[in-house]
C-alpha cells in the first residue's frame, strides 16, 4: 500500500513461560501498515512494535 512503508513479517522463534494466546513455534504475524493479521498478545505487541516500525520503513538493525 503506498506510503505506508514495507510489510514485515514476524515468526514466532521461542516461546518462554507460558502463552495466553496459543502461539507456537513457526506462527507469523504480517503487519502490512494498516493492519495486523495473525493472533497477537498483548506482550508480544508491545515489546515488537519499535521494531516493526523501524523494519516498515527501511531501517536496518544488526543483533549480536
Amino acid at each position: 500500500m503506498p506510503g505506508y512503508g514495507f510489510a514485515v513479517e514476524a515468526t514466532v522463534k521461542e516461546i518462554k513461560g507460558k502463552c495466553s494466546v496459543g502461539y507456537k513455534v513457526g506462527d507469523k504475524i504480517i503487519f502490512d501498515g494498516i493492519h495486523i493479521k495473525g493472533k497477537v498478545c498483548p506482550s508480544a505487541l508491545a515489546t515488537i512494535v519499535p521494531t516493526v516500525y523501524a523494519f516498515m520503513w527501511g531501517r536496518r538493525i544488526s543483533l549480536g
